[in-house]
């Protein structure tokens, strides 16, 4: 910075100077000179007292900036932090100052708007973003409503809106159609309807977040493409916590990142419904009146579901539940996962073809593994005091060709493993082991032959391991 001189003076040069991707701020002048033949191109500069010097008929860039000067107006970069940063020529030095009435206000030039202060909206007011390139930035300033409406409404793109308490109201922040949108430090209550809604939304992050109280969902997105929802917590909503609709995905599109997220006392922690490449990522789901987890049937689309390093704690439904979708080309993944102390099932396998490893159910109100998926590899789980009537650590119910149970461990059950009538094809059963259950192998009345072999056979049958107790 100079700011009494000149950023890139080329006043003495000769000829074919050549000056690119450049960036003068805070100068004197940005760019000055009346070199010959200059080639001058993808410059910027801002906050300069003069930032380019087109005034002198000899100057080497007179004339160059014409046909420029409004894309650059409009040019946005985005760093790695997800911050834009306004770069342009004819960009004020500092944000602009927002101040709020009652009537709300709509947002269509591009550059950085700073809330000023609290506001009660009236019905039907929003602050409205509809142009681009806009750092909305509320400074924890609070937008409410005396009865309904919708906080902030974007439908522009390469847009963040950061800092944000909204409270009291019929949707907090409402984005549509929109592209590169990033929503970060936020605090949203008290919601008639959701918290966030992304609809028909290309690339949306939302970070850093405490959402409670909404009447359906707390984060609500029908997405095109490529979700991040990162640091959040989505508690106390008489809906869904978090709810992803990608129908819109194209197969073998992007999809979506959730990871270090809380969300509890909802009624479903956490759904995917229709989502390519999804990733759950240490997340933790409890006491949610229905599921922790749930991956819908309808996920026709998805690619490889991974859920992996989460937690499901207390929930009145199945801790995780991976619905059957019929298609046998989807493989999922669940890994190092626990679900403990719920009131149904640990874990529920309908999914066809995926991998459940390392994982743990413990204390839950119903089967640790229930698994009726074919194509279905339980690896290296451990179910453990699960003491209902006639439910098991692992139990096999209509589990069909290529599923394959190994290296598990079932102690402390009522039955430790268990198939029910009918067991459509015997399942690979090997180097697993039960010890101080009820009953540590069980085949029901009516099961197949293949399923009473499988579970009364001698006590090292199939390379499984029983202790002494039946």
């Amino acid at each position: 910075m100079n700011i009494t001189g000149t950023g890139f003076d080329f006043s003495a040069a000769g000829t074919c100077c050549s000056v690119g991707n450049s960036f003068a701020t805070g100068n004197g002048y940005g760019y000055i000179g009346n070199g010959t033949n200059v080639t001058f191109y993808n410059n910027f500069a801002n906050c300069n007292g003069t930032d380019f010097d087109t005034n002198s008929a000899s100057s080497a860039i007179s004339g160059k900036l014409d046909s420029k000067i409004d894309s650059l107006k409009n040019l946005v970069s985005v760093d790695f932090n997800g911050t834009f940063t306004a770069l342009a020529a004819g960009f004020s030095c500092g944000p602009t100052p927002l101040t709020l009435t009652s009537a709300g206000t709509t947002i269509s030039t591009p550059g950085t708007y700073c809330l000023t202060n609290n506001v009660q909206l009236s019905a039907a007011s929003s602050i409205n973003i509809t142009g681009n390139n806009i750092l909305l930035d509320l400074g924890g300033h609070t937008i409410s409503f005396a009865s309904t409406g919708t906080a902030i409404v974007c439908t522009g793109s390469r847009v963040t809106i950061q800092n944000v308490q909204i409270n009291t109201c019929t949707n907090g922040i409402l984005v549509s159609g929109s592209t590169q949108v990033i929503m970060q430090d936020l605090k949203i209550y008290n919601c008639t309807t959701s918290a966030i809604t992304c609809l028909n939304t290309t690339v949306a992050t939302i970070k850093n977040c405490y959402v409670s109280n909404a009447g359906l969902f707390g984060l609500q997105m029908a997405l095109r493409a490529v979700l991040l929802v990162d640091n959040c917590q989505v508690v106390n909503n008489s809906g869904q916590g978090i709810y992803v609709d990608g129908t819109q995905f194209l197969v073998g599109g992007a999809g979506v990142t959730i990871r270090n997220t809380i969300s509890s006392f909802n009624t479903v922690g956490f759904t995917l419904n229709n989502c390519a490449t999804a990733l759950l990522d240490n997340c933790n789901a409890a006491n949610n009146t229905s599921h922790g987890y749930l991956v819908s049937s309808a996920n026709i689309n998805s690619q490889s579901p991974i859920i992996r390093n989460c937690n499901a704690e207390a929930n009145l439904g199945v801790g995780f539940r991976m619905q059957d979708n019929g298609n046998t080309s989807m493989r999922y993944l669940v890994q190092g996962c626990s679900a403990i102390a719920g009131n149904n099932d640990g874990f529920q396998l309908a999914r066809i073809n995926g991998l459940v490893k390392d994982c743990l159910a413990q204390s839950n109100n119903g089967n640790g593994f229930l698994i009726t998926g074919t194509m279905v590899t339980v690896q290296n789980c451990t179910a453990q005091v699960h003491q209902v009537a006639n439910r098991a650590g692992f139990n096999l119910a209509n589990a069909g060709t290529t599923c394959t149970i190994t290296g598990c461990v079932a102690t402390n059950n009522t039955i430790g493993f268990a198939t029910e009538s009918p067991l459509v094809t015997s399942p690979v059963f090997y180097l697993n082991s039960a010890a101080n259950n009820g009953t540590n192998f069980s085949a029901p009345l009516g099961a197949t032959s293949a399923a009473i072999a499988l579970m009364s056979g001698t006590p090292n049958y199939g390379n499984n391991l029983r202790s002494s107790n039946p």
